[in-house]
């Protein structure tokens, strides 16, 4: 059912994925980018959103910062799992502040440790969305700055027919 949980201990080692789109290669590309993350967790203790990056990702990411490409700028990794996403639509008429578009970049912690305690699991099916609204108190800006982005970033993953989680962060 909806509700219930499993808990679980890891009998393998449980890794995350990231699966990201929108990468326009700029300072700024997490404005547009957006990512689908795998076995991403919540760690309870810290309150941060966490993901275990497995050990061929990191050598992965190692190897490729030292590749001559990615230390000129000319190579980027869109789907690593330490890509930064926004958490909310942008209005571009806001400032460039901590406390404005700026505070809506996010990213989940990765750790390169493996899980060792026990989690619980959500339903299959269901999706979990992170988002953080800036004017939901104004209709308009509900429907166009949080429901619409919503709605597009299921439609793209397709994800549209899962169990919808938003969560408000």
């Amino acid at each position: 059912s909806p509700s219930s949980s499993s808990s679980s201990s890891p009998s393998e080692p449980l890794h995350s994925t990231a699966h990201c789109i929108g990468e326009t290669f700029h300072d700024k590309s997490w404005v547009h980018r957006s990512c689908e993350y795998r076995n991403i967790c919540f760690d309870t203790a810290e309150k941060e959103f966490v993901l275990f990056r497995s050990p061929t990702e990191a050598s992965l990411v190692d190897a490729l910062d030292r590749h001559d490409m990615v230390q000129n700028g000319l190579l980027t990794i869109s789907s690593a799992l330490n890509t930064s996403v926004s958490l909310g639509g942008i209005n571009m008429k806001w400032k460039w502040e901590p406390t404005e578009a700026q505070a809506l970049e996010w990213a989940p912690i990765v750790r390169d440790a493996e899980l060792t305690g026990g989690y619980y699991l959500l339903p299959e099916g269901t999706v979990l969305l992170p988002f953080h609204s800036m004017a939901a108190v104004n209709v308009g800006h509900l429907m166009w700055d949080d429901f619409l982005p919503i709605y597009s970033i299921l439609s793209m993953f397709e994800m549209l027919g899962g169990t919808l989680m938003p969560l408000r962060y």
